[in-house]
C-alpha cells in the first residue's frame, strides 16, 4: 500500500481508488463509519492473496467476517501507536526506518503529551498523581 501511495504515477485502477475515497469521505460523519463501510469492498481481494489465489471473495459472510477482524486490527494498531509509540517504534525493521530519516525522527521524538508528563513528574511528583474530589457538596 505504500508503494501505491508514494508511486509518481500510480496504475489507473488505484488512482480510481484513492479519488473515489477522497471523494466519498465527505459523506461520512467520522473515520470509523467510512472504514467500516468500505472494508467489506476491501475484502474482496483477500482471495489473490494466497499462494494460488486468483479470484476475489465472494462469500458475504466470509467477507464481513474478514472485514470486521481487518477494522478492529487497524483500530488496534492505531491506537497502539498513539498510546505506545515506543513500542512500536522498537517493532519495526531498523532497515526500513533508516530509509525513511525524516519518519524515524518523528517516531522517535517525544510526542507533547509525554514532554509534559516527564517535566511534572521531575517538577512535583504530586502534580503527575491522578486524584478526585470527594466531596464537593
Amino acid at each position: 500500500m505504500a508503494a501505491l501511495l508514494e508511486a509518481e504515477n500510480p496504475a489507473p485502477a488505484a488512482q480510481d481508488v484513492l479519488s473515489g475515497a477522497a471523494s466519498d469521505a465527505p459523506k461520512y460523519s467520522s473515520t470509523g463509519e467510512m472504514i467500516k463501510n468500505r472494508m467489506p469492498e476491501l475484502m474482496k481481494g483477500a482471495g489473490f492473496a494466497p499462494r494460488g489465489g486468483n479470484a476475489p471473495l465472494n462469500d458475504s459472510a466470509d467477507i464481513l467476517r474478514r472485514a470486521s477482524q481487518a477494522t478492529l486490527d487497524l483500530r488496534l494498531a492505531t491506537r497502539q501507536g498513539r498510546t505506545s509509540k515506543s513500542s512500536v517504534v522498537k517493532s519495526m525493521n531498523p532497515g526500513f526506518l533508516s530509509n525513511f530519516g525524516a519518519l524515524q525522527t518523528a517516531l522517535t521524538a517525544p510526542s507533547i503529551g509525554e514532554e509534559i508528563a516527564s517535566y511534572l513528574a521531575v517538577a512535583s511528583p504530586d502534580l503527575a498523581r491522578s486524584f478526585t474530589a470527594g466531596n464537593l457538596g
